[in-house]
């Protein structure tokens, strides 16, 4: 985690979304202090916490921890498609499976 461009992004993301350090800290499972002390820099999230706030912003988990600078890459379907058919039947499979349980908990975690 590039640690400065991290507590940058999330900062700015707040104050972009313009909602309190509470709401933010409740949406993701954590506690408003570890939040603060994450925009302060008195601390690093761990991978999933660091994700979980990546999807409640709705930005890339690689631009929130500095490795990207696309803040919302898109995956154009064909692009989607051509990597799709390039995999293995029993990869297929299995990245089916997978999509299938990224979207069953992430509706869990919208509710």
């Amino acid at each position: 985690m590039k640690e400065k461009l991290f507590i940058e992004r999330l900062r700015s993301l707040r104050d972009e979304k313009g909602v309190p350090q509470e709401e933010v800290a409740k949406a993701v499972g954590i506690t408003k202090s570890t939040l603060s002390k994450y925009e302060l820099g008195k601390n690093e999230p761990g991978m999933m916490v660091a994700k979980r706030l990546a999807d409640y912003y709705n930005v890339s988990f690689d631009w929130l921890v500095g490795y990207s600078d696309e803040k919302n890459p898109v995956i154009a379907k064909k692009d989607l498609d051509n990597l799709f058919s390039k995999l293995l039947e029993k990869d297929k499979l299995e990245a089916v499976r997978y999509m299938e349980y990224l979207y069953l908990t992430s509706n869990k975690e919208e509710k």
